[in-house]
């Protein structure tokens, strides 16, 4: 099978090459300059574009960013990936395969899951019998992939080194961690298994682990897990004064475009990042991992 990876040297994208290549498939990954989607100019780059994607059979989408800018978050993760997706459906493409985000909804008052939510649903037009779309929406991912981690995963096992952590609400959020290699696994499924897209065209399946936990615990047991630490000690951070320093440090935003210390960050804390893990146990064929599980074998 030919297949297109778009985001192929990130986080998961990385891990989901390399199954593909061990799966002895054609893989096509097209470099920034070649797919810019902070800049998809189609009139200017169509025929590169077309050469790209004639004879691809799948297109996996992995392309995504943290901003506070919030045309910039509409433009990659919504008018980018959809003109793209409408040109590799007028070319014969069969298959359109997203990497969203676990509470992607286009009301949502953060701009980073409104976006994911806005490209989701048009990408989801476009489905029919001859070109089927299907959403992943991982929760929070942690892992590492040629010694790659994933931005919450690298915040999270540094956070965990600390003695002392001061948390927003003592970091009583919910929360349910999904390991990078059933993520990788799960995408593979969806590019490459042909019934869990045949009955039904635009497809949306949340991935998480099996288990729910809290932001605290989950601190705690990357702590005494992969650092062999005693438990930190916990301080109450009041949330209003959370958000108020967050508002404080906001003017430097600038500096740090990705950066996950954000008001938005601890809006989606509070929104929590949870959902029934079925779908995702179907379509892996097995049970995903609980946080304890993954970190023990991390």
């Amino acid at each position: 099978m030919t297949i297109l990876l778009l985001g192929s040297s990130g986080f998961i994208g990385r891990q989901v090459k390399q199954i593909l290549e061990q799966m002895g498939h054609d893989l096509r990954l097209p470099t920034h300059q070649q797919i810019d989607f902070k800049s998809l100019d189609l009139p200017t780059n169509q025929q590169n574009l077309i050469k790209l994607l004639t004879g691809v059979e799948v297109v996996i989408n992995m392309v995504g960013i943290m901003s506070s800018d919030t045309d910039e978050l509409e433009q990659v993760h919504h008018h980018s990936p959809v003109r793209l997706a409408k040109l590799a459906k007028s070319l014969g493409v069969k298959r359109w395969v997203n990497l969203s985000a676990l509470g992607a909804d286009s009301n949502h008052q953060v701009a980073f899951l409104a976006s994911k939510g806005r490209g989701d649903r048009a990408l989801q037009s476009l489905a029919n019998d001859d070109f089927s779309v299907a959403i992943a929406r991982p929760s929070l991912v942690f892992g590492h992939t040629a010694q790659q981690y994933g931005a919450s995963g690298a915040m999270f096992i540094k956070l965990a080194k600390l003695p002392v952590l001061c948390l927003p609400n003592a970091g009583q959020f919910h929360i349910q961690p999904v390991y990078v290699n059933e993520v990788a696994e799960g995408l593979v499924k969806l590019a490459t298994i042909k019934q869990f897209t045949h009955d039904c065209p635009a497809m949306v399946v949340d991935f998480t682990g099996k288990t729910v936990t809290t932001l605290a615990e989950y601190l705690q047991m990357i702590r005494q897990i992969i650092h062999q630490k005693p438990p930190s000690t916990i301080i109450n951070l009041p949330m209003a004064w959370a958000k108020m320093g967050m508002a404080l440090i906001k003017p430097f935003s600038l500096f740090m475009p990705n950066s996950m210390l954000s008001t938005d960050s601890l809006t989606l804390l509070e929104y929590g990042s949870v959902a029934d893990y079925q779908a995702f146990t179907q379509l892996l064929g097995h049970e995903p991992m609980g946080y304890k599980e993954f970190l023990a074998v991390f």
